[in-house]
């Protein structure tokens, strides 16, 4: 399992544009092959501050994302409205559920990822 994470920072006059881009990529990165989770969230206190999230199956759906056309139409379009990026790619070898209840927190157990 690969998990994509990182922001990036958008100018306040092209803030909407932004948004309407993140939300076409959104849309059709969620239907590929091998996507678990694709999303973008705008900083509660900084607006001009933007949150990306990606679990993928394998490298080799990430590698098959990146050549997309909708991908490519959105990284085009983002190029002039945006400051570089910071990504960070994880590789994942297990994963625990944490449970927030009345009685505290619970764990799971480590499971290997599908």
């Amino acid at each position: 399992m690969i998990i994509v994470a990182g922001d990036l920072r958008i100018a306040p006059a092209h803030i909407e544009e932004a948004r309407g881009l993140m939300q076409g990529v959104v849309y059709e990165t969620n239907r590929e092959p091998g996507c678990r989770t694709y999303a973008w969230s705008q900083d509660m206190v900084d607006p001009g501050v933007f949150r990306f999230f990606e679990i993928w199956e394998s490298q080799a759906a990430l590698d098959a994302h990146a050549a997309t056309p909708h991908l490519r139409a959105f990284v085009t379009g983002m190029a002039p409205i945006q400051d570089t990026p910071r990504i960070n790619i994880y590789q994942i070898s297990g994963v625990q559920s944490v449970a927030l209840t009345d009685s505290g927190v619970s764990v799971s157990e480590l499971r290997i990822p599908d």
